[in-house]
Parts: structure tokens; sequence; C-alpha cells
């Protein structure tokens, strides 16, 4: 791959990654994915499409730790008392949706999707290296 264009391996590791992805995650959800380098490159999913209600998995390919976190997004403080993770955040900072961080080759559920919205697009980032970011759509 040495002598191929910065463009050529890009489609060929986002084509393994994909590969990687549909082998690991579960059916019927859609899926969140860090490739190699993503504390360089970004999440490899800048955008994730997802129906109202459906599971999200969130993969990790990469050697380093990440987190797949509701950017701006938080929950109100009655639903924060009522949501496990929010015990990692400080009041009326819990994000709306969340995943444990995770080291390559894990994987995670995404936790909080059941407040999702319809029509609506949501920001997210990763705590460890913030400047990954995405958009979560949901149809």
């Amino acid at each position: 791959m040495g002598n191929r264009p910065v463009a050529a391996r890009s489609a060929i590791a986002a084509a393994a990654v994909a590969l990687v992805l549909a082998a690991s995650a579960p059916a019927h959800a859609a899926v969140a994915a860090v490739a190699p380098g993503g504390f360089l490159a970004g999440f490899a999913t800048p955008v994730v499409p997802a129906a109202q209600g459906e599971a999200i998995t969130f993969v990790n390919t990469d050697v380093a730790p990440h987190n797949f976190v509701a950017d701006g997004v938080f929950l109100s403080k009655k639903d924060a008392k009522k949501s496990r993770w929010c015990t990692a955040f400080t009041a009326k900072t819990c994000p709306l949706f969340w995943s444990p961080t995770i080291t390559g080759g894990e994987q995670a559920n995404v936790e909080g999707i059941e407040r999702l919205e319809s029509g609506n697009q949501y920001p997210f980032h990763c705590t460890v290296h913030p400047s990954m970011k995405g958009t979560l759509v949901i149809r």
C-alpha cells in the first residue's frame, strides 16, 4: 500500500473497517466506529444514521481508547438522576447518550437512545479525543 495515493489507502482502510463492523455488530443495530488512527483521523463513521429506538453499537478498532458521547446535548436534572452513567458527570452536564470508554477490539452499547427523536440530529464526540466529532441522525 505504500505507493498508493492517500485516497486509495483511505478507501481500502474504510472497506476493511466495514468488514469488521459487519461481522461484529449485532443484527438490527446502527454502528458507530473508530478505525485505526482514529485519534488523528476521527470517527470512521462521522455520520451515523439510526432509526428511532434502534440499538447503536460503538466499535473501536483503534489501539487508543475511545467513547461515543453526546456533544453539548444534556439530560434534564430529573432524567439525569435516573440514568446510571450520570454519576460520572457533574450536575447539569450528563450527556443525552453515552458509551463507556473502550479499547481496541472492544464494542459497547450506546445508552440513552430511547430519548432520541425521529427527524433530529445529535452531535457526538469522543471525550478522550475532543477533536473527534460526528453527527447521529435519527430517521
